[in-house]
């Protein structure tokens, strides 16, 4: 089965899908300044779309790490997504900017320094209230898009920022939408988007 081929059937496991944005809010933190440093592991590459794991990602070598064939596999996927994405808004050129897959399950800690939690679940487990607690899956900078650990899902969200800009005025009218019907996540919330 070819990669498109396995893009689609995963996408058309809703349940699926649900479970990976299930309980919390997956946010992304959107500003095109110079992407914070990042020591890469494992790259590759189809056409201008250049992946990099950050050292360290885990993966199925005997190490644990990831190894190329891990590079490739997800490299496969956020081709799929590409494709899905640029089928409706048009191609997304990405030039010298990378796609890095970093570590941490959230960016937050790489984005703001200031942030007192070290997880989703450190705050959760402080008592804040429902709402407040958030990730960051994804930010899109000058020279890179990062994407947290497991959170290929947000690499649509990003190229939509390749494509609109910083911010996220009329993402309710075009790009939610799509969201909801092609990748079954509702992002209303986020972007503040009116029921």
């Amino acid at each position: 089965m070819d990669a498109a081929a396995q893009f689609k059937r995963i996408l058309s496991d809703r349940a699926w899908v649900r479970s990976v944005v299930a309980g919390s809010l997956l946010a992304t933190g959107c500003g095109f300044l110079p992407a914070p440093a990042m020591t890469v592991g494992v790259t590759c590459q189809h056409g201008d779309l250049t992946l990099q794991l950050e050292q360290g990602y885990p993966g199925t070598g005997a190490d644990g790490l990831a190894t190329a064939d891990d590079c490739q596999r997800a490299l496969d996927a956020l081709d799929g997504y590409r494709a899905e994405y640029e089928a409706r808004f048009g191609v997304q050129a990405l030039g010298n900017r990378p796609v890095r897959l970093r570590t941490a399950t959230d960016l937050t800690m790489t984005t703001d320094a200031l942030n007192k939690y070290a997880s989703l679940n450190d705050c959760y487990l402080s008592g804040s209230p429902p709402g407040q607690c958030s990730i960051i899956s994804g930010n899109t900078y000058a020279d890179s898009i990062d994407l947290a650990r497991n959170n290929l899902l947000s690499f649509p969200h990003e190229l939509n920022h390749v494509r609109r800009g910083l911010g996220h005025s009329g993402w309710c009218i075009d790009y939610n939408p799509w969201s909801i019907s092609v990748l079954g996540w509702d992002q209303s919330g986020y972007l503040g988007c009116s029921k």
